[in-house]
């Protein structure tokens, strides 16, 4: 928990505890889960209470954790998912498009055919002008 909480509190130096989450998950597969799944928990409240800075800090912790391959890309794909399907905010715009910067590269190494549908939806959202000037750049 306190692991988790220091991810969120400095998104700085989440690939620093992502590498730590993924050291342990080697020898305690358990622990991995726990923090994985407290941090899934974590982004679901935080996207829910459109609270922004959070979201943004625990979405930069499990891209980094798919970074270490600790989390399954299917997971990295459900998150952009969600923040981008809908009716998305502008908010949830941009937490998607810093979570693709930070898990863009590996993510296309392992689904090419889910970074393009992604940013077909980021090409889509731009021609359909539903989010605003700021986030368009």
């Amino acid at each position: 928990r306190s692991l988790l909480k220091a991810a969120v509190i400095s998104p700085s130096y989440a690939p620093v505890y992502a590498a730590l989450v993924a050291v342990l998950n080697t020898k305690l597969p358990e622990v991995g889960e726990l923090i994985l799944s407290r941090s899934i928990l974590l982004f679901r409240r935080t996207y829910k209470r459109r609270d922004k800075v959070q979201c943004l800090a625990v979405a930069t912790f499990l891209g980094h954790l798919f970074n270490q391959s600790v989390v399954h890309e299917l997971l990295s794909l459900q998150i952009l998912t969600v923040l981008l399907d809908g009716d998305p905010t502008d908010d949830s715009v941009e937490v998607a498009i810093h979570y693709l910067q930070v898990v863009g590269q590996a993510l296309s190494e392992v689904s090419p055919t889910g970074v393009h549908a992604v940013m077909e939806r980021f090409r889509a959202l731009l021609h359909e002008g539903i989010v605003g000037k700021r986030v368009q750049y």
